[in-house]
């Protein structure tokens, strides 16, 4: 028994075993791995751009939101009131890259109504979400 088990350590450990990887096989597997890891970054840097756009997108949506419960507040008889009609970009301190337009039409659609309109831009203008109202007498 200890006989078999002398050959079998003299067989794993002959130096001229064999079994392993060769050089190519190494360089194949490191070049799948990079490629890979690749793919795995661009991944990574669509879903930052893609919370970006979220983040601005939810923020715009807030601002415009907040100017709508103003007009609200202020009912049919305080419109058009102390809401500003353009809030440029840095005007409003807390969201330097977001610009606010309040567009508000008296008598429209009808005689007693009062629509509301604002938009919220960023990025140079080239995103903007809008919300309309209609406020009744």
């Amino acid at each position: 028994m200890l006989n078999e088990l002398k050959k079998n350590i003299m067989k794993v450990c002959k130096p001229d075993n064999k079994s392993g990887f060769t050089m190519i096989e190494l360089m194949i597997a490191i070049v799948i791995i990079t490629l890979g890891m690749f793919a795995v970054m661009s991944l990574v840097v669509v879903v930052i751009r893609g919370n970006s756009i979220s983040d601005n997108m939810t923020t715009a949506t807030i601002l415009a939101q907040n100017q709508m419960e103003d007009a609200r507040r202020l009912g049919y008889t305080g419109l058009p009131g102390p809401i500003p009609a353009v809030e440029d970009y840095g005007s409003m301190t807390a969201y330097p890259e977001h610009r606010r337009v309040s567009t508000i039409v008296v008598d429209s659609p009808s005689l007693g109504m009062t629509t509301v309109n604002v938009e919220v831009f960023w990025d140079s203008d080239k995103h903007s979400v809008a919300l309309d109202t209609i406020i009744t007498q």
